[in-house]
Parts: C-alpha cells; sequence; structure tokens
C-alpha cells in the first residue's frame, strides 16, 4: 500500500483499487482488524468476510491476465466470436470486472461479433427453392 501511495499507476485507476482492496485484506487478516476488513470489502466489492475477501483477491488477480488475452485474441485478423467466446470463459466469473477495463471499442467489436455470430444462428435454415408444405390432420 505505500508503493501505491507513493506512486499510484497513472493510466488505470482501477487497477490501483483492485491492489488497494488486496492490500487492504491482506492487512486485515493480518491484524484482525474489522475497519480493514470492511473498506477491503467495500473496494474489492464483497462482504466483509475474510474468506469472501480472499476469494474476490484471487478472482481479480486473474483480471490483468484476463485482459490481456482477450486483447491478443481480438487483435487476430480474422477474429470470430467463438475465438473471443474460447478465451472469455476461461475468464468468466470476472466478466464484469474486465469488460470495465477494455475500450468502448473492444466491447464494441466484441457485441458485433457476437451479433454477427446470432444472425448466422437465426437465419431460415430452408431454402427459398423449397415448399413447405402443411399436413392436416383431423382427430
Amino acid at each position: 500500500m505505500r508503493s501505491l501511495a507513493l506512486e499510484p499507476p497513472k493510466e488505470n485507476a482501477t487497477e490501483c483499487l483492485r491492489l488497494m482492496g488486496i492490500a487492504l485484506g491482506n492487512l486485515a487478516s493480518a491484524m484482525n482488524n474489522t475497519q480493514a476488513l470492511q473498506a477491503a470489502a467495500i473496494i474489492l466489492g464483497s462482504e466483509p468476510t475474510p474468506i469472501a475477501i480472499a476469494y474476490r483477491a484471487e478472482q481479480l488477480q486473474l483480471l490483468p491476465q484476463a485482459v490481456s488475452d482477450i486483447r491478443a485474441v481480438l487483435s487476430k485478423p480474422g477474429c470470430s466470436w467463438w475465438d473471443y467466446l474460447e478465451v472469455a470463459t476461461e475468464y468468466e466469473v470476472i466478466k464484469q470486472d474486465y469488460w470495465a477495463e477494455l475500450t468502448p471499442q473492444e466491447t464494441e467489436l466484441i457485441t458485433s461479433l457476437e451479433r454477427a455470430e446470432s444472425s448466422k444462428i437465426t437465419e431460415p435454415m430452408v431454402s427459398d427453392n423449397c415448399e413447405l408444405r402443411i399436413a392436416t390432420c383431423e382427430l
């Protein structure tokens, strides 16, 4: 926490808060300090229990790698929805967190990939040249 206080990350305030929350959680556990525990819970977005804070801190430690992996797949030429989904599935539990880290252009690309794939699924499977025949049945 001392290093963050002296020189916070210049580009990413969310990363700074994440690191502060993790540090506060560690401090709270080490000192058995209820106020530090509550502060860590607020910053991390978890319940104010040592187990919940530890679990959330563990999740958030995946965040930089998740963002990096997702950006890598999105930057590949011809990236498809399935390419993105293969990587994103690994980080589903922190989707809201990594989504907040992506740029508007990246989130729009993901949305457009999803729409393009959805339109393939909802397109009619029957060719225009086929006749539709309906059979009736009397009961």
